[in-house]
């Protein structure tokens, strides 16, 4: 457990103490339906202070946080008071209906049940969206023996909704090979650029050089129950005199040649 874990812990444990004490004088004076409200209260300004604390800058400028977000904290803080509430009225022999106590296990089975049910949904909307604009592909990226790079990264691009996936190279400090992937990646569905970051051979700036990629002859298919896309794997070869060969599923499809134009 790292400290701000370690801190938010003790922080919760200090505060449900306080609650506790709280519930007690309001169970002993009033009644404990108020005792509920009033838990259910100062856990949302909790909540309310902790998220926007945490979303806050060091400038003080709070960014834009959505009303979802308070939902977890809310939730969390609530169940732990609703259980020192069942704690503090079975410790204190109050005079409390057996009503209170399943109105409180009620809410957070309630409170439980929503939280997951969130958590699916917005889980659900993240593969959605996933699906609709990302396929996975193996890409594989290599070096002919004896051949300087000049390339630090490379970039697959739909210009329709500016989805990019960047790749980027690793070049040893002798500068005479670059390191050789084989890793799944998310390419923009419908890509149809492809951008190469060149360094230049003169003056050693970066600068970028772009061409046209046809996405359609990946042949994208479906797979699994939640209909995740795949592409045939990729392999970009980097040869001699600036040329770049470009394998769909170890097919040759088109040759690029860079200019070293700085």
């Amino acid at each position: 457990m790292n400290e701000d874990s370690k801190v938010i812990v003790i922080a919760l444990i200090i505060l449900t103490l306080i609650i506790a004490g709280v519930q007690w004088l309001l169970i002993r004076f009033t009644h404990w339906s108020v005792a509920l409200v009033i838990s259910g209260f100062i856990s949302f300004v909790i909540s309310f202070l902790y998220v926007s604390l945490s979303n806050a800058t060091p400038n003080g400028a709070g960014n834009t946080v959505n009303l979802s977000e308070y939902s977890t904290p809310t939730i969390l803080i609530f169940s732990i008071f609703l259980c020192s509430f069942c704690l503090v009225g079975y410790l204190s022999k109050a005079q409390i209906s057996k009503m209170a106590y399943v109105t409180s296990l009620s809410l957070i089975a309630l409170m439980i049940i929503g939280l997951l049910v969130s958590y699916g949904i917005n889980y659900y909307k993240d593969i959605s969206f996933y699906n609709k604009t990302f396929s996975s592909c193996q890409i594989e990226i290599k070096t002919e023996e004896g051949v300087i790079p000049i390339i630090s990264s490379i970039s697959f691009k739909n210009e329709a909704n500016s989805f990019t996936t960047n790749i980027e190279l690793e070049i040893n400090k002798d500068r005479n090979a670059i390191h050789s992937q084989n890793d799944l990646w998310s390419m923009p569905r419908f890509a149809n650029k492809i951008k190469f970051q060149c360094i230049s051979t003169k003056t050693g700036n970066l600068f970028y050089q772009e061409f046209p990629f046809n996405y359609s002859l990946c042949q994208e298919k479906k797979e699994g129950w939640l209909h995740q896309k795949s592409i045939m794997p990729i392999k970009i070869v980097l040869k001699t005199d600036k040329k770049i060969d470009l394998y769909i599923n170890n097919r040759f499809i088109k040759q690029y040649l860079l200019n070293n134009k700085e």
